[in-house]
């Protein structure tokens, strides 16, 4: 009965741990090897040789425990298979040493010994397998730091309870492209060529074969990628369209893609080449898209952009007088609002024609914001001022007006100008050819040239001339011009029309200089008074070396002698009295006095010009070369100069 129950529970064992097992046989020495897997120690035992006529006996599990496996044999006939005892440990392969084999003489042993790694038995026993359990072995770190693609990866891994040298391996996953697990250090370390998370187990193995195992998973991150331009140029319409986009901070080689829809018209190649034929949408002032770039290691990276989309505008035209002359020399201002646009300036040929075609690669507009084009020559005014455009192809064409400047010719200051007065019309084509008024009274025309003078009144004359050229013109502003600003029109020989305005004042004093240029020497003689007797002297010379007229010196004689400067000007006829003209001479100021003769008046003789009689103090003598200053009715004439000895 009690036999019955022994095998009973024996079947029962087999059935529930379905292990491979091995089989023990009496009289005979039996070798074993200990192995362990699964973090479980397993004894296997060698089969050798059936003895002929031997007991076998039978191995029957009574205990399991955490740190041993009792086994009880007894005498039995034929083969048996004894399951193998499962213990507590780690993974790995050893023989011996791990697991320690004690032999206990139980009833009917006739003498057994387990030794050495070989149980040997005689044919009836029983006894007890007991085995030690594997120490803990713990991995570190826990958890592992990411690493960056394409940037060098180290860690060392270490373990804590292993005995011996320690075997590291890769469990199960795989690691990152580019990356190893030193078997022998520990140290895991390479460049990752793959992003992503990777998850693999490390187990290390100590020299008694117990293991231990840790489970990571490894964050390969991607670089900043960046894409470059940050924008891009405009697009215009009907014009082919090209850019390279590049990228940085990742793996070359990098491929360009658009992350989304492509734009209607552009295409992208992936080398990062964008183009355009021109054709794009219609009712659209632009494009949006994303361009997204891929490097090597699959990292990849986006770029919003948006391309204006303008038209490309050919604009021509020709500017003329109103002769209908080309003038050549325009120059053509391109605006948009009040904003000039540099690098678009046209100039116009010798028939006044121009053309630009260059507007659309440099500025982008709407028909709301027009652009606008301005013409501009020196001495001209034109006809419109500026002329705005939206068109694709516009034709604007100007009238350019001469413009006619009129000063006093004897100062050449043109802030006012008196009626009577000797003045200067400076501008273009004024005349067709050079002309001097050679009797008087003087002449309306010359060389076909006129000047008609409208006044504030409204009154148009025409003015008296003295002097016709290309680019000047010398008239006398008509007698009775009405005060206040009055248009000027002088027509040439071949009728260009030049055109300008002068602000007439009763008085604008000027003084002319000996060397015509309003500076300088005054334009004058000296009138001696000695017992009775007058005499005309210079107070200018030529120098040849200063190239022009100089002073000469003024010798006031002795104190009987009278002596006037009179100083020939223009504009100041109209002065109200002698005694509202005052000269400053070097600093001593004094008004004109009629009773010594004094007085700003017309020079009897001469068509528009005036003269300033005035008595020197001979208070002057030493003073040397000094200014004249002249002021009518509060009104300053241009500086001159005189030399007293």
């Amino acid at each position: 009965m009690k036999r019955s129950v022994r095998r009973y529970k024996l079947a029962l064992l087999l059935s529930l741990l379905l292990l491979s097992g091995f089989t023990i046989y009496a009289n005979q020495a039996l070798g074993f090897t200990i192995s362990k897997s699964a973090n479980y120690l397993r004894q296997a035992l060698t089969q050798p040789a059936k003895p002929s006529g031997g007991h076998a006996a039978i191995a029957k599990p009574i205990q399991q425990s955490n740190d041993s496996t009792e086994t009880a044999l007894e005498p039995a006939q034929g083969a048996l298979t004894i399951p193998q005892n499962v213990l507590p440990g780690g993974g790995g392969t050893s023989a011996g040493g791990a697991l320690t084999l004690d032999g206990t003489i139980g009833q009917g042993l006739a003498g057994g010994a387990m030794t050495g790694g070989s149980l040997s038995a005689s044919s009836g026993f029983w006894g007890a397998i007991s085995g030690s359990q594997c120490p803990t072995i713990t991995i570190s770190p826990a958890t592992l730091d990411s690493g960056q693609l394409g940037q060098p990866y180290s860690r060392q891994l270490t373990q804590t309870n292993g005995a011996g040298t320690i075997a590291w391996t890769i469990s199960a996953g795989i690691l990152p492209n580019g990356m190893t697990l030193n078997a022998s250090t520990g140290l895991l370390s390479g460049t990752p060529m793959a992003s992503g998370n990777f998850t693999f187990t490390v187990k290390a193995t100590d020299a008694n074969g117990c293991m231990g195992v840790q489970p990571y998973t490894l964050a390969i991150g991607c670089p900043v990628i960046t894409i470059s331009p940050t924008s891009l140029p405009t697009a215009v319409r009907s014009q082919t369209y090209s850019q390279t986009l590049t990228a940085t901070g990742g793996t070359p080689n990098y491929t360009f893609s658009f992350d989304g829809a492509p734009p209607l018209g552009l295409s992208l190649s992936a080398n990062g080449a964008l183009t355009g034929s021109g054709t794009y949408p219609t009712g659209s002032n632009s494009l949006s898209f994303a361009v997204k770039v891929t490097d090597a290691g699959g990292c990849t990276a986006t770029r919003n952009y948006t391309v204006s989309l303008i038209t490309s505008y050919t604009v021509s035209g020709r500017v003329v007088d109103q002769a209908g002359n080309g003038i050549a020399g325009v120059k053509m201002t391109f605006r948009l609002s009040s904003n000039i646009l540099q690098g678009l300036e046209s100039l116009t040929d010798a028939n006044g024609n121009w053309m630009n075609s260059n507007i659309a690669s440099i500025v982008a507009h709407s028909c709301g914001d027009p652009l606008s084009v301005v013409p501009s020559k020196a001495g001209y005014t034109f006809n419109p001022v500026s002329r705005t455009f939206c068109a694709a192809s516009s034709s604007l064409n100007f009238i350019g007006i001469p413009i006619v400047t009129t000063v006093s010719a004897a100062s050449f200051l043109g802030n006012e100008i008196a009626p009577e007065s000797i003045v200067a019309a400076f501008g273009v084509n004024l005349a067709t050819r050079v002309e001097i008024a050679s009797a008087t009274p003087l002449p309306t025309t010359l060389a076909g040239t006129t000047v008609k003078i409208r006044d504030s009144a409204g009154t148009e004359r025409l003015a008296p001339l003295f002097f016709v050229a290309p680019s000047q013109v010398n008239y006398q502003v008509p007698p009775n011009t009405a005060v206040g600003m009055a248009s000027v029109t002088v027509t040439s020989g071949d009728n260009t029309i030049s055109l300008g305005t002068i602000n007439v004042s009763k008085v604008a004093p000027g003084l002319f200089s000996a060397n015509a240029s309003g500076q300088g020497v005054v334009s004058a003689i000296l009138l001696r008074v000695r017992n009775g007797v007058q005499s005309f002297e210079p107070v200018s010379r030529f120098d040849q070396a200063a190239g022009g007229q100089v002073p000469v010196e003024i010798d006031l004689g002795p104190a009987g002698d009278i002596v006037y400067l009179l100083a020939y000007g223009s504009g100041f006829r109209g002065r109200t009295s002698a005694g509202n003209i005052s000269v400053d001479l070097g600093g001593t100021v004094k008004s004109l006095n009629l009773n010594d003769f004094e007085d700003g008046v017309a020079t009897p003789g001469f068509i528009g010009l005036d003269q300033a009689n005035i008595l020197l103090p001979r208070t002057l003598i030493g003073k040397g070369l000094i200014n004249l200053k002249m002021t009518v009715d509060g009104k300053v004439a241009n500086t001159v100069q005189i030399r007293i000895k």
